[in-house]
């Protein structure tokens, strides 16, 4: 605060915004996003592991 002045934070938080902008507009630009919604998926579908919360290996009830 004592280099820039009260208006350095608001510098800061315009410089930081624009760089995530920039960072975004390039990722968006170098992998778009699929257009189709409806586009094929893989066949697996996510699962939840077979473990208790005591870590021991579940009775089979």
């Amino acid at each position: 605060m004592q280099a820039v002045g009260p208006n350095g934070l608001l510098a800061y938080l315009g410089l930081l915004s624009a760089a995530a902008a920039a960072y975004l507009a390039f990722r968006l630009r170098r992998n778009p996003p699929s257009a189709n919604p409806f586009a094929e998926r893989p066949a697996t579908a996510p699962t939840i592991p077979d473990v208790s919360p005591s870590g021991r290996a579940p009775t089979g009830k």
